[in-house]
């Protein structure tokens, strides 16, 4: 999968010797983005020169299948990430790693720390330990206290999705949308009611045309030109704007593939994009 701002900012900052203690990594696929931390992981922790399918050790095997005694992650349980597994984390984190170079842990679906374990998590992170780094996953960084925020490197790390091939009529259809998204403030709710709901779209081909419209903002970040050209409109100066926009794009698509109601989908939509 192509990357559009990828994480491999943190290789180098290992290879400049100026690694941070914490990053906080929104993505727009915290599945895929877990992987290329692992990779991360592996990198900065082998004692040679790394190689995917090395033998030499078991280092990888040990982080892929989250066995590790030196690397920890955390996962909501249940509704939240609770105080004690934050507690328990910090125990194992104080031990001094064995076979690895750092104690390293992963806080997936970083947005669903509660207060408790937010407020514990940050005493953790406030005075860090040289060979402790730890990893943030989120999809909805705004959920996250700014105190935490203050004390990570931030990093925004986006996937393509798959190619979406559409006939010229609704390959327009998806242009013009865009273009009455981003520019006219007073007709787009009720452009999203015409487009879709009148056009009695399948749910299916609605993600359909949200996806493609997550290529065409991919594309552009990623400097096609053409597409550039084309959508001067979108102020392709501000990535991170862009950027922003791709996760609120991906988060239509989750919406709308979990059976959301499409109206109320569609006019958040419209709001967010602003």
């Amino acid at each position: 999968m192509k990357l559009i701002n990828n994480i491999n900012h943190i290789i180098n900052s290992y290879n400049e010797n100026k690694l941070s203690h914490a990053f906080l990594i929104e993505s727009n696929n915290i599945d895929k983005c877990l992987k290329d931390v692992k990779k991360v992981i592996k990198i900065i922790n082998c004692e040679k020169k790394y190689e995917e399918n090395c033998e030499i050790c078991n280092l990888c095997y040990q982080i892929d299948n989250n066995t590790l005694p030196s690397f920890i992650i955390v996962e909501p349980d249940g509704s939240s990430i609770k105080k004690e597994q934050i507690i328990e984390l910090k125990e194992k984190m104080f031990t001094k790693p064995i076979y690895s170079k750092y104690n390293t842990y992963i806080i997936m679906n970083a947005e669903k720390l509660n207060n408790s374990s937010a407020n514990t998590m940050l005493k953790f992170i406030e005075e860090p330990e040289e060979n402790i780094i730890g990893f943030f996953i989120t999809n909805n960084k705004k959920n996250i206290i700014d105190t935490i925020k203050s004390r990570c490197q931030e990093i925004v790390q986006n996937y393509e999705e798959e190619q979406i091939e559409f006939d010229q009529e609704k390959l327009e259809l998806v242009k013009e949308y865009i273009k009455n998204i981003e520019l006219d403030n007073k007709h787009a709710m009720m452009y999203n009611k015409n487009v879709f709901l009148e056009q009695n779209y399948t749910r299916e081909e609605i993600i359909k045309i949200f996806k493609k419209i997550f290529n065409i903002y991919n594309s552009i970040y990623n400097n096609d030109v053409t597409l550039q050209k084309e959508f001067e409109y979108l102020n392709i100066q501000n990535r991170e704007t862009l950027a922003r926009k791709l996760l609120k794009i991906n988060k239509t698509i989750e919406n709308i593939s979990k059976n959301g109601n499409i109206n109320l989908i569609l006019d958040s939509f419209v709001i967010e994009m602003r």
